[in-house]
C-alpha cells in the first residue's frame, strides 16, 4: 500500500528564514545564491540552495532603452 503525503515537496520554510534570505541579499548585492546558501548552512539552517533561489531579490538592471532615455550618455560640446 502506498500513502502519499498531505503536501507535496519539502518542509515549509518560516517567514523568518525568508525575511534572512532576503535581507542578505539586499545587503550584499553581488552574492548569488550559492554564496547565502553556504553562509545560512554554517548557521546551522537546511535548506536548498534552489530555495534560497526562490526567495532572494533580485536586482535589476535598467533596460537599454532606459538607458538611453534618462540621459545617462551626456553628451560634451566639441570644443575646437
Amino acid at each position: 500500500m502506498i500513502v502519499k503525503p498531505e503536501t507535496p515537496g519539502g518542509p515549509s520554510v518560516s517567514a523568518e528564514v525568508i525575511a534572512l534570505i532576503r535581507k542578505m541579499s539586499q545587503a550584499n548585492p553581488r552574492w548569488g545564491a550559492p554564496r547565502i546558501h553556504g553562509e545560512l548552512l554554517k548557521l546551522g539552517f537546511e535548506l536548498s540552495e534552489a530555495t534560497v533561489d526562490k526567495y532572494m531579490v533580485r536586482h535589476r538592471k535598467p533596460s537599454a532603452s532606459a538607458k538611453a532615455t534618462s540621459g545617462a550618455k551626456k553628451r560634451t560640446p566639441r570644443v575646437e
